[in-house]
């Protein structure tokens, strides 16, 4: 029995068309579900070979310092208290050689004496005057004053000093001490003399003379301390402008 030649091989093309309508559709699906899925296997794979993206920073927002004030607390008014003012003291003037003859009689009263119009004079004692002033360079103005011992007053020389001195212009600074002697040559008492700017304002310049009618330096005044007889107890001392108590 002789057999049928054997059938030679169908190519994948030929087989694909004797496939039945359904059958070659079903076919295509089937191929391109294979071929997306190895393209998503192939990609999958591939994406993890590659090095992994860093996202983008978020972008921030500016932000804006809010500064925050405390309020300040209202000042509540105070009421300040008015202020009394204060009475201003009425001015006393200390009785001084070239102040005013008013200063005198202010603190010791009206003279007892006042028979010469520029003298005045005010006693305080049982032997005569203690105190006496002269206007002669201006009515209203002492330009001499002379102190007399009264009991012993002045029975040595700090105690005369005080006495005298105590109608010194307060800014009076003291130049010289120099002895002074009688006729006779013996010992009558001593001159002090002083300088004093506020003086040298109340009287003109041609005013401050010495002994020999030389002018020197305005503001100069000297007091004289006048020894008792026969003693160095000093009696009585003269408070004068210029210098002409001094015997050169």
């Amino acid at each position: 029995m002789q057999h049928p030649p054997p059938r030679g091989r169908r190519s994948f093309w030929q087989w694909y068309r004797a496939q039945t309508r359904f059958a070659r559709i079903g076919l295509g699906c089937a191929s391109i579900f294979v071929a997306l899925l190895l393209c998503t296997v192939a990609l999958t794979v591939y994406g993890s070979t590659l090095p992994p993206t860093r996202a983008p920073a978020p972008t921030q927002a500016p932000t804006h310092a809010v500064v925050l004030t405390t309020p300040r607390p209202t000042a509540t008014p105070t009421t300040t208290p008015t202020r009394t003012p204060t009475p201003t003291p009425s001015k006393v003037t200390v009785p001084h050689l070239g102040g005013a003859i008013t200063d005198f009689i202010a603190k010791y009263g009206q003279p007892v004496d006042h028979s010469d119009p520029y003298t005045y004079g005010w006693f305080r004692g049982n032997n005569g005057d203690s105190l006496r002033v002269s206007t002669l360079i201006d009515p209203h103005h002492v330009d001499e004053i002379d102190v007399q011992a009264v009991n012993g007053d002045m029975s040595n020389t700090a105690s005369a000093s005080a006495l005298c001195t105590a109608f010194n212009p307060s800014d009076a600074r003291q130049l010289r001490r120099v002895p002074v002697t009688d006729p006779s040559g013996l010992d009558s008492g001593f001159d002090v003399v002083y300088i004093s700017s506020s003086l040298a304002r109340e009287d003109t310049s041609d005013q401050y003379q010495d002994s020999q009618q030389n002018n020197v330096t305005p503001g100069t005044f000297d007091i004289k301390y006048n020894y008792m007889p026969g003693t160095q107890s000093i009696g009585s001392c003269e408070v004068l402008i210029g210098d002409q108590q001094e015997v050169p």
